[in-house]
C-alpha cells in the first residue's frame, strides 16, 4: 500500500497539511477499520514500521502544527517528552488561563503581597473564597509560581 502522502514533495521543509477529516485539531485517516491520527500514520509510513511498534509512544510535531504530516516535522517521544516540549515552548495553559483556575493572576499577585504583610492562610482564603489548601499551595510555590512581584 502506498503511503497516503505519496506524491507530495518530502524534500520541502514546509508543513504538509492533511486535507481530510479532523478530530481535536488533528488529521485523521481511516485505516484498519478505525480512525487513526494522520501524523502517526505518516511517521510509520515514512520509517517503514507498523503502528504497533510505536504503541505507548507519541509522535510529536516539531512545527507545532497538528495538521502537519511532513515526516521531517515528526519525531517519536514519550508522553513526558511531549509535556516537556509543550512547557518549553510556552504552550502549557497555566494561571488564569487554566480551565481549573479559581483566581485571576492579579488576585494571586495581591495574595503574595498579603503574605509579605503577615496575613494568615485562613484570612486570605476567606477573603478570596477559596480553600486554605489553595492559599497554602500558592505560599509554598506549588502553584502560581509564574506570578511574582516586580
Amino acid at each position: 500500500m502506498k503511503p497516503f502522502f505519496y506524491g507530495r514533495n518530502m524534500a520541502d521543509d514546509q508543513c504538509i497539511l492533511h486535507k481530510g477529516a479532523t478530530a481535536e485539531g488533528y488529521g485523521i485517516k481511516k485505516r484498519f477499520g478505525r480512525n487513526l491520527r494522520a501524523h502517526r500514520l505518516a511517521y510509520c509510513d515514512h520509517h517503514h514500521i507498523k503502528l504497533e511498534e510505536i504503541d505507548g509512544m507519541v509522535v510529536m510535531h516539531t512545527c507545532d502544527n497538528r495538521l502537519c504530516i511532513n515526516p521531517s516535522h515528526l519525531r517519536l517521544g514519550t508522553h513526558a517528552d511531549n509535556c516537556h516540549d509543550k512547557v518549553s515552548k510556552g504552550r502549557q495553559a497555566r494561571g488564569e488561563n487554566s480551565g481549573n483556575a479559581k483566581l485571576l493572576d492579579a488576585e494571586v499577585l495581591e495574595i503574595k503581597r498579603l503574605f509579605k504583610r503577615g496575613a494568615t492562610n485562613l484570612f486570605i482564603a476567606d477573603c478570596y473564597n477559596v480553600s486554605v489548601m489553595c492559599i497554602s499551595r500558592i505560599r509554598s510555590g506549588k502553584t502560581w509560581r509564574h506570578i511574582w512581584e516586580e
